[in-house]
């Protein structure tokens, strides 16, 4: 992988990061985790695979409904 990719890969996950800082609802916050752990992913050598469906995040409902907020 380049630099410039690596370097693109390292401020996506950054983004992420910040935006699941500043977002108040459960849903969103680990939507942007998972995004940035995907980033991360990818720069340590492995490609990136979103969730074909809600059954391979079995517990973000429950989160949500419980009101809980994911810890950064």
């Amino acid at each position: 992988m380049s630099d410039e990719d690596l370097s693109y890969f390292e401020a996506r996950a950054e983004t992420e990061l910040g935006r699941a800082q500043a977002a108040s609802h459960p849903l969103a916050i680990r939507a942007h985790i998972a995004l940035a752990e995907l980033y991360l992913e990818r720069i340590n050598g492995g490609s990136i695979r979103m969730p074909s469906a809600v059954s391979d995040c079995p517990d973000t409902f429950s989160t949500a409904r419980a009101g809980r907020r994911l810890s950064l």
